[in-house]
């Protein structure tokens, strides 16, 4: 009786962790799976003019602003939402995107000088709710040598209406 009471405990212990692992696996692979499939292109056109736009009933408003800090060649960001492409910046830019409630995985995917770079963010959305991420591109070239960061950061909504009354509006259309 011993023996199958540890037995059980044993069994209870394994499946305990296998389930665990298999959760934060499944948690994983979303993040993993944020942005869109390989290979994407958009034709971007940037304008001064900003449209003014609210959250859709039922849904909430992204603004995404992509900022380069000054790398050799000028960026083009691309932004993934739960594994689908929703648009792309072409330098210091910005375009918004709609979701529905619930949480969400998003993704900055740059190709500064031929490196390609990725971040990624999670959020949970609210019917009317308004966010801001800022892709902010943090290359350096020099003579002899040079880096690449990519990152991605939420902004709380004053730096979220500064960034967007400074610079262009994104329109991206996937080709």
């Amino acid at each position: 009786m011993r023996v199958l009471r540890r037995w059980c405990s044993l069994v209870a212990v394994i499946c305990a962790v296998t389930s665990a692992g298999v959760a934060q696996s499944s948690h994983g692979s979303a993040a993993l799976t944020s942005c869109g499939p390989a290979g994407a292109s958009f034709r971007i056109k940037q304008t001064q003019a900003s449209p003014a736009v609210s959250p859709e009933t039922g849904t909430a408003l992204v603004y995404f602003v992509a900022e380069d800090q000054g790398g050799f060649l000028t960026p083009t960001t691309l932004a993934g939402v739960d594994g689908q492409w929703v648009g792309a910046t072409h330098g210091t830019s910005w375009f918004y995107f709609r979701v529905s409630p619930g949480e969400h995985h998003l993704c900055a995917l740059a190709n500064p000088d031929g490196n390609t770079l990725k971040a990624l963010a999670r959020f949970t959305a609210v019917a009317g709710g308004v966010y801001y991420f800022e892709a902010k591109d943090l290359t350096w070239s020099g003579p002899y040598e040079g880096w690449s960061d990519l990152t991605l950061q939420p902004l709380n909504s004053d730096e979220g209406q500064y960034l967007l009354s400074t610079e262009e509006f994104s329109l991206s259309e996937k080709r």
